[in-house]
């Protein structure tokens, strides 16, 4: 009995002791999750140096003369249309930095790269200075636009360099932007000022021909609407001609696509103003080369009435483009 009561003892006191240190490992642990945390900061200076600044182009404007309305351009038949794309540069590093600035006009279906070509491409590598400040200079760079240039959406790109001496590696900075502009559709023509039957005698059908040219001197493909009437003046008086004595009544007047025609088969000019022949299959395009116009012969013949005209006459052709359809 008294060895189980001694291991007993012993027992009891290893369980306390195992207890009090328990006891105190569980403290340390919950004084360490209950102090506060602390975060502590530390900043870092950083450091960059630009050695040059790209210039950059802004406030691009491609537009003709005429203000209103903006951003259209209207060309002229048979001429060209002064236009300009104007802008300014800005180089932080001064004026003087910037050596070179060109800008290009060119056609929606085409590229600001592309080679020069008077339907839908122009450039301009000597644009002009229109005024400078410390850091900026606002360039003009013109252009004539051909009466044949294609409608629709034109772009202006203009361009700017600056100079490479400065810049890392000794190469140029560049920047370029954009602008856009209307080419609205013109329906033209021309033909010769005058349309030359020469001599003729009563009951007289003109022997030959008399070519009239008809040159497109729009950027639209076209057809022709004609009429006539005797004189000079606009009268819907029925006439081809009027005379020294008598008159030549519009249905001896005719025309065809078709040299060396019969007269018979030839049609004859209407004399309305207000309801012209319309010619929709004569279709003439619209100019496309560089060096030539875009033309089309129509022939015409006269017959003289059997009697009752004398002298000379007169008469006056009406030739009105249209759209070719």
């Amino acid at each position: 009995m008294k060895g189980a009561c001694f291991v007993s003892a012993a027992c009891i006191a290893l369980a306390a002791l195992v207890f009090v240190l328990f006891v105190f490992l569980l403290a340390g642990t919950l004084d360490t999750v209950s102090a506060k945390t602390q975060w502590i900061n530390v900043t870092a200076i950083t450091k960059l140096n630009v050695s040059d600044y790209l210039p950059r182009v802004v406030g691009v404007i491609f537009d003709d003369s005429t203000s209103s309305p903006a951003d259209e351009i209207d060309l002229v038949s048979a001429s060209t249309r002064s236009v300009f794309c104007n802008g300014t540069v800005i180089d932080l590093n001064g004026k003087d930095d910037i050596v070179a600035v060109n800008a290009t006009i060119y056609w929606m279906g085409n590229k600001s790269s592309q080679h020069d070509d008077k339907n839908e491409h122009y450039s301009n590598h000597s644009c002009a200075v229109l005024r400078s400040g410390p850091m900026n200079k606002t360039f003009s760079c013109g252009f004539k636009m051909w009466y044949f240039a294609n409608n629709g959406t034109w772009f202006c790109n203009m361009s700017a360099w600056d100079n490479a001496t400065t810049n890392p590696g000794k190469k140029a900075g560049y920047n370029s932007s954009l602008d856009n502009a209307k080419v609205n559709p013109v329906f033209a023509l021309n033909v010769p000022a005058v349309l030359n039957y020469g001599e003729l005698s009563i009951n007289q059908t003109s022997p030959a021909d008399v070519m009239v040219n008809v040159t497109n001197t729009g950027n639209m493909n076209i057809d022709l609407k004609l009429n006539g009437y005797g004189g000079t003046n606009l009268v819907e008086n029925n006439l081809s001609m009027k005379c020294a004595l008598g008159n030549i009544t519009i249905a001896n007047e005719r025309f065809s696509q078709t040299a060396a025609q019969a007269f018979s088969l030839m049609t004859a000019l209407s004399g309305q103003h207000a309801n012209p022949y319309y010619w929709n299959a004569f279709s003439l395009s619209q100019r496309k080369s560089e060096l030539l116009n875009s033309s089309k012969g129509t022939y015409w013949k006269i017959r003289v009435p059997m009697g009752g005209v004398k002298g000379q006459c007169n008469g006056t052709v009406v030739f009105t483009s249209a759209p070719d359809i």
